[in-house]
């Protein structure tokens, strides 16, 4: 029986290669998937019932502390309402977020326990729905800060103008120094970043199937979020699942077409995917389709080692020889 490589490679490590034994041995992602089959075939027990989650936008302690907005147009309560949760003015308090090393907090979380300017946002957006006043929200990101230090903030649409409220700021209404706009949200994208967050959490606590389920809901809530997309890739790859992992390399890049890792990671994902179909047709003793994508993998564009290129060429060699042995068959 010939042998053949099966090597899959990781975003930024080098690739793991393993000898197998052609229609003897499966991979451990392989042998994953098979698993997974096996469990398709089980009776499903059946499930407690969740309680209903509440509504994000939602909170118990608001509504008591909206009743001191004054004004009855629009603009007259947005000014209330800034000078109401500014901060310093008791009803919020800044705290540092720490760099995902705690989840994001809820609006009755931020308003017990403080926030940084993402929960203060995700504040002021309840109290606007709660208002009956439309908007939306805007992250920034500062001149002089730091990469990925960025800055949201909420605001109300007052006409054809954005009233923005940053309870962190001296005035109402504006965005205080230069800037540059990352994402313009509405409400429900806005949520979105709640869950970016959440993932970002999960992630750092080694978490994968838990920041997956959270990284899933900010890109349901916001398709564009190249970030969380990338993630997500990442994560799929971690776990094994190239198709998934390719798919959101792939969105990651739509979205944010001048990102370089985002494009290294999306050749990464090809890569992978095209060896996992070469193998899989290669079980299936397709040997034509599985030389056509080790042929995919090696012209893919990912920068491979000497070794890892001669390894292919073997592997395509082996094709080559079957094929010769089906056709005098």
């Amino acid at each position: 029986m010939s042998n053949f490589r099966y090597f899959t490679r990781s975003t930024g490590k080098a690739a793991a290669t393993v000898t197998l034994a052609v229609g003897l041995a499966l991979s451990p992602m392989m042998e994953g998937i098979a698993r997974a089959k096996d469990n398709c075939a089980e009776v499903a027990k059946p499930q407690a019932q969740k309680p209903e989650e509440k509504p994000f936008f939602s909170s118990e302690k608001l509504p008591d502390i909206l009743k001191n907005v004054k004004g009855t147009a629009d603009k007259e309560k947005t000014e209330s309402l800034f000078s109401l949760l500014k901060v310093g003015n008791g009803v919020l308090k800044t705290v540092k977020a720490g760099g995902d090393k705690r989840a994001p907090r809820n609006v009755d979380e931020t308003i017990e326990k403080g926030g940084d300017c993402t929960e203060f946002s995700f504040v002021v957006i309840t109290a606007l729905k709660m208002l009956g006043i439309n908007g939306g929200a805007v992250v920034i990101h500062r001149e002089g800060a730091k990469k990925g230090e960025d800055h949201m903030v909420a605001y109300a649409t007052l006409g054809d103008q954005k009233f923005y409220i940053d309870p962190q700021a001296e005035k109402s209404g504006e965005i205080k120094g230069k800037y540059t706009l990352v994402m313009d949200l509405t409400f429900a994208e806005a949520e979105g970043i709640y869950h970016r967050e959440m993932g970002n959490y999960y992630k750092l606590q080694s978490k994968t199937d838990e920041a997956i389920a959270a990284f899933e809901k900010a890109v349901a809530l916001n398709v564009k979020d190249a970030y969380c997309h990338n993630s997500l890739g990442v994560l799929y790859e971690k776990k094994g699942d190239v198709e998934h992992a390719k798919e959101h390399y792939d969105l990651a890049v739509k979205y944010d077409p001048d990102n370089k890792t985002y494009e290294k990671n999306k050749t990464v994902g090809t890569y992978n995917e095209e060896l996992k179909a070469a193998y899989d047709a290669f079980e299936k003793e397709d040997y034509k389709s599985a030389k056509e994508h080790f042929e995919n993998a090696l012209n893919s564009g990912e920068k491979l080692s000497d070794k890892e290129k001669k390894e292919l060429k073997k592997n395509i060699g082996i094709c080559e020889q079957m094929i010769q042995q089906q056709e005098k068959n």
